[in-house]
């Protein structure tokens, strides 16, 4: 044993070794995947305790692995961001397995409550993403709001600072390291099988993703332009050949940390899904994507709407184009308008003019005119929104910018939606005092109770409320509305949703908990249709605790108050 310390206090004055400072190269060290994993599992409930020696010796991990494994771990691991910059390890001279690692923490992570803060930061930040996500989308739709969120969220870190999914969260900015890292925590969450590649040659770091059997690379860095709106799909959902040849710079080189296997063709892009054909935002509002696209026949930007990412419609034509002279003689074949949704509607730009579109009425609003202040060739090359109702426009002189997408830019100018354009009828109810709430744009009315009867709607949100199902009869004003059945106000239709009411039969009981049990464990919709905004105990999370929860409120319902949705 004193042979043992007398090691260990040499080795910790005299080992030391520095992590690298803004992008991952780990994947140069061929780690093992399961040694990987049990390391991981040993030390992330270690860091997050914020303890400074950490026994490893059930590992037998050899002394020359520790530096291949403790570096794919911090690359790899987003739970590792509280760590410091340097380790110390000690060993057992006979054999050289590693015992202890005794590592340090950054100063704002003094002691363990404030690293379980920032974890509660990190958390929040990717809840908020998939509480945006809807239980009937596609693979490829999760994805495309994945993008397209981050990119109109998060800018690219020219300083090359950030590099952990902390920091990235709190900053809102990052290098591909901390894009990457964030990405794979958000795909975790949501069960989407992922993988962490690197190539050395473009000293970068990016995702692949598993979906439909298949893998693909999607590169959530490179998407982002820091430009208002303008989302680059090049890099999403790539196959092999692609990343192995054509890739920007040639990133022919990737390894893989996890997995084997290559990904598969071109699927996607050689296919007729359509955001390829755009450089906008795909916005999500009353059961429709809507992006704008360059018109390769009118030479104008449209503004389309999408189910499926296959099929577009058209919402309306702009007759704009972004001008690349002086003398406006010549013009861009592509189209710089952003997508954004607030409220019910649909905020669009086009080089000069800010609109906005109601699905209701189906008709464009002009809400502001560049021409006002800016003289030509300055335009609008898409635009941010800083708040629900509040929308930054990006005025430049040109699209191109350069390694910090400054060239050409001109202004930024704030544009607040007026009053009147904001709500919805159902909305408007709600902030007049009602107690229902709509998500979603067009399609669900929250907040309702087990209970409420067809005349409390009608009268709260003055609409006609009929049964579920197609067709289907006005229910008397006595009768108690169950999940599933309509609203009608004015042109549109809302699904009402009861709190606790899984199954659609107007109750809130055990019933609905073992039916919400089977649902989530079988992942069968067809057999089990649920209506997934059914987050009964408040964590924006709708899974098996759910279930627990609406099963303790049918035995205690004045102890455990349902979330209403």
């Amino acid at each position: 044993m004193k042979k043992f310390l007398a090691v260990f206090l040499t080795l910790a004055l005299a080992v030391s070794f520095v992590f690298p400072g803004f992008y991952a190269n780990a994947l140069e060290v061929s780690a093992d995947t399961e040694l990987l994993a049990a390391f991981s599992e040993i030390v992330t409930p270690a860091v997050l305790a914020r303890q400074t020696n950490i026994d490893i010796s059930s590992l037998s991990l050899a002394r020359g692995q520790l530096s291949g494994i403790f570096q794919a771990y911090r690359d790899l691991e987003p739970l590792s961001f509280p760590l410091g910059q340097t380790y110390r390890f000690s060993f057992n001279p006979t054999n050289e397995i590693v015992k202890v690692i005794s590592v340090n923490y950054k100063e704002i992570f003094p002691d363990e409550a404030s690293i379980a803060a920032g974890l509660e930061v990190y958390n929040a930040a990717i809840n908020e993403i998939v509480g945006g996500i809807h239980g009937d989308w596609s693979e490829e739709a999760v994805l495309v709001y994945i993008v397209n969120y981050l990119c109109s969220h998060y800018v690219y870190d020219y300083d090359y600072s950030v590099s952990d999914v902390y920091s990235f969260v709190q900053q809102k900015k990052g290098v591909c390291q901390a894009f990457t890292l964030f990405t794979a925590g958000v795909l975790h969450r949501l069960g989407i099988v992922y993988d962490t590649v690197v190539s050395r040659n473009l000293n970068h770091i990016w995702n692949r993703v598993k979906i439909r059997g298949v893998w693909y690379h999607i590169d959530f860095t490179w998407a982002n332009v820091n430009s208002g709106g303008i989302v680059r799909y090049e890099n999403f959902l790539r196959g092999e050949e692609f990343f192995r040849s054509n890739h920007v710079d040639n990133a022919y080189d990737w390894t893989s940390q996890t997995v084997s296997e290559d990904a598969g063709e071109d699927f996607y892009y050689n296919s007729p899904y359509l955001w390829y054909g755009s450089s906008s935002s795909f916005v999500y509002n009353g059961g429709y994507w809507y992006y704008s696209v360059y018109n390769t026949s009118t030479k104008y930007m449209d503004i389309m709407r999408t189910a499926d990412f296959i099929t577009g419609s058209l919402v309306t034509s702009t007759n704009a184009r972004w001008y690349s002279s002086p003398a406006l003689s010549t013009f861009y074949t592509a189209s710089y308008g952003s997508v954004a949704a607030s409220g019910r509607c649909i905020i669009y730009n086009t080089a000069a003019k800010l609109y906005i579109y109601d699905p209701l009425t189906r008709e464009s609003k002009e809400l502001y005119d560049v021409s006002d202040e800016f003289t030509a060739p300055n335009f609008i090359y898409g635009f941010e929104m800083i708040s629900e109702y509040d929308v930054r426009l990006n005025i430049r002189s040109s699209p191109s910018g350069g390694s910090n997408y400054a060239a050409g830019f001109v202004a930024y100018k704030d544009v607040t939606i007026p009053e009147e354009l904001r709500l919805s009828p159902a909305e408007a109810a709600v902030r007049s005092g009602a107690v229902y709430r709509v998500a979603d744009g067009l399609s669900y009315i929250l907040g309702i109770s087990a209970g409420t009867t067809a005349a409390d709607i009608m009268n709260a949100l003055l609409g006609t409320v009929v049964s579920a199902g197609e067709g289907g009869a006005a229910l008397d004003p006595g009768e108690a509305v169950a999940t599933g059945a309509k609203l009608t106000m004015d042109v549109a239709q809302y699904t009402l949703v009861v709190a606790g009411d899984v199954n659609a039969d107007g109750a809130a009981d055990e019933s609905d908990s073992v039916y919400l049990l089977k649902a989530l464990l079988s992942g069968d919709s067809e057999a089990y249709p649920v209506c997934y905004y059914q987050d009964l105990n408040g964590d924006s999370v709708v899974d098996t605790d759910d279930a627990v929860y609406l099963l303790k409120h049918s035995l205690n319902p004045e102890l455990y108050l349902l979330h209403a949705a």
